[in-house]
């Protein structure tokens, strides 16, 4: 398994849509394509530490930020442990509480962060 190389210490990144898309480009997206509602999304969920942006650690309160959130981490369960373990009864309620648009906003969020690795 090869290291992800790390960015240029002057490289900084002004938005975190900014940092997204460079890190797709970089390659740890490795053929990954996403919508601009749901880079916006990511975006959203988000936080700039120490000059750096990285994807919080806590799930965001609004729905829209909050199902893309939960598409990507349980994705990236799926694809490393072969389960979908993170996805719970509260998650199941919550998904059926969303509105329509929210709905389909997770789902192309879980397909395009499905096929990331799929190759």
């Amino acid at each position: 398994m090869t290291r992800a190389k790390s960015w240029q210490t002057d490289q900084r990144f002004k938005t975190a849509i900014d940092w997204i898309n460079a890190s797709i480009e970089r390659g740890n997206g490795r053929g990954l394509k996403l919508d601009d509602d749901v880079k916006t999304a990511l975006a959203a969920c988000c936080v700039k530490r120490n000059g750096v942006w990285t994807l919080r650690k806590t799930e965001p309160k609004p729905d829209p930020q909050y199902l893309v959130y939960k598409a990507f981490h349980i994705a990236r369960h799926a694809h490393k442990w072969g389960n979908l373990a993170p996805w719970n009864e509260a998650f199941t309620g919550r998904l059926m509480r969303a509105n329509d648009d929210d709905r389909s906003l997770f789902d192309r969020a879980f397909d395009q962060f499905g096929g990331v690795n799929k190759s």
